[in-house]
């Protein structure tokens, strides 16, 4: 499969100083793309803290981070299902659904926006509390118990 893309016009554009005109429907499909790719990256890192040895106190004491990672996954899916149900209802001929048909398109596109910056948001205080629990276990020394 070959993709091809011609950025001439866009650059040429950008050149003579017209304005580029981006749809809306293409930011929706950014949105989409970016809060699916970074549901994936979190389910990515609670399976390393989850998955790395550690004793059940331990993964106790770190249920912050836990929750932390759990809840920027479904935030992440929310802000790409208001992003989804944006360019659905927005299709010309789409079929309507009862529980989707009263909501307002311009309500689903700044859910998904306000979703996904409250995701990053949160992000940084779940990645820093991550990165400092694994270097602070990884610096420890570990206990080495004598069989004999």
């Amino acid at each position: 499969m070959n993709i091809q893309a011609n950025i001439a016009p866009s650059v040429l554009a950008h050149l003579s100083g017209h304005t580029i005109a981006v749809d809306q429907k293409d930011t929706v499909i950014t949105l989409a793309a970016t809060s699916t790719t970074l549901a994936g990256f979190s389910l990515v890192f609670l399976g390393i803290v989850i998955t790395r040895p550690a004793n059940g106190k331990q993964l106790r004491s770190e249920f912050r981070m836990i929750a932390g990672w759990i809840l920027i996954f479904w935030l992440d899916l929310l802000s790409a299902g208001c992003a989804l149900a944006w360019l659905y209802l927005s299709a010309p001929g789409s079929i309507h659904i009862p529980l989707l048909g009263n909501i307002s398109l311009g309500f689903l596109y700044q859910s998904g926006w306000a979703l996904l910056w409250l995701t990053a948001l949160v992000s940084y205080y779940v990645v820093i509390v991550t990165l400092r629990t694994v270097i602070r276990r990884d610096n420890k020394a570990p206990d080495l118990k004598d069989d004999t």
